[in-house]
């Protein structure tokens, strides 16, 4: 008794002088088996602190320098294993303060943005993170190499997650988005907007334990989109969402895929590195 009484105050004395400092989600190395009744995603299982930071491996179609597609392999069912792969172009996603940015003109208020630091540039991107739905907004981009700016603006908010996540939940949802450009380059300059509407598909299609660079977690969603917009053919995008994570992996097909399960993609992104900061 006496035993297991100082093993309980030690526990207590590291608890208490440890603090909430930076702390990087662990993932499970002897992940084995996904449990029978998987974890629920809830709101609160989506990180949302500012400073929060995922970094990604991302692989991109590009036609004009000899790269048609990006080969991917998987399944609807899992397990997933996207350990492998490119390693030379990265892109940061960081949760930032709503003070330090502009509002976003004819949008919501957003409870949270995403600042995006990748190969094409900066962008940010505006949400929402509500008991029932994570609600895309819109946002602001710009290029490194056009030095263009191009605002997003969402006419109602798009339902990226509808909580809380199931195997097979379907919801859908029809957009209606302004996009502005503003380019300034040397000895030109142009401004011009377009209007395009369409609709979304989402479903939950498998639950089962994913390997990425940052590591082995055992229980992660997966959620197909079909997204097909008036002035473009259909597009199908997977989602592998982490309890706690977030956004482990995100594959995009190329224009018209007709196949569910697609091995040449246009975009492949895997997760590096994940940090979280204490709520």
């Amino acid at each position: 008794m006496i035993r297991k009484g100082i093993i309980y105050l030690l526990l207590l004395v590291l608890f208490a002088v440890s603090g909430c400092g930076v702390s990087v989600v662990t993932p499970n190395k002897d992940a084995g088996k996904v449990n029978a009744q998987p974890k629920t995603f809830t709101y609160k299982d989506y990180p949302t602190t500012p400073g929060t930071e995922w970094v990604y491996y991302e692989s991109r179609a590009d036609a004009k320098n000899g790269v048609p597609f990006v080969d991917i392999h998987f399944t609807l069912q899992g397990p997933w294993d996207f350990t492998e792969g490119p390693t030379g172009l990265e892109k940061t996603n960081t949760v930032v303060s709503l003070d330090s940015l502009p509002k976003q003109p004819n949008s919501p208020n957003p409870s949270f943005a995403i600042r995006r630091v990748d190969s094409n540039g900066q962008g940010y991107f505006y949400m929402d993170n509500r008991p029932d739905a994570l609600l895309s907004l819109g946002d602001i981009a710009g290029s490194t190499n056009s030095q263009a700016k191009t605002i997003t603006v969402s006419s109602v908010p798009e339902p990226n997650i509808a909580y809380p996540l199931a195997l097979g939940k379907e919801w859908s949802y029809e957009f209606s988005r302004t996009k502005s450009v503003t380019t300034r380059q040397p000895g030109s300059a142009y401004n011009g907007s377009a209007e395009f509407t369409g609709t979304v598909y989402h479903k939950v299609v498998g639950i089962n334990r994913i390997s990425v660079p940052a590591g082995t977690y055992d229980e992660c969603f997966l959620i197909q989109e079909k997204a097909k917009s008036s002035n473009s053919s259909q597009v199908i995008s997977y989602y592998w969402y982490v309890p706690g994570v977030g956004l482990a992996a995100f594959a995009q097909s190329l224009s018209n895929e007709s196949k569910a399960v697609f091995t040449r993609a246009s975009c492949f992104d895997r997760l590096k590195m994940f940090k979280n900061l204490c709520e």
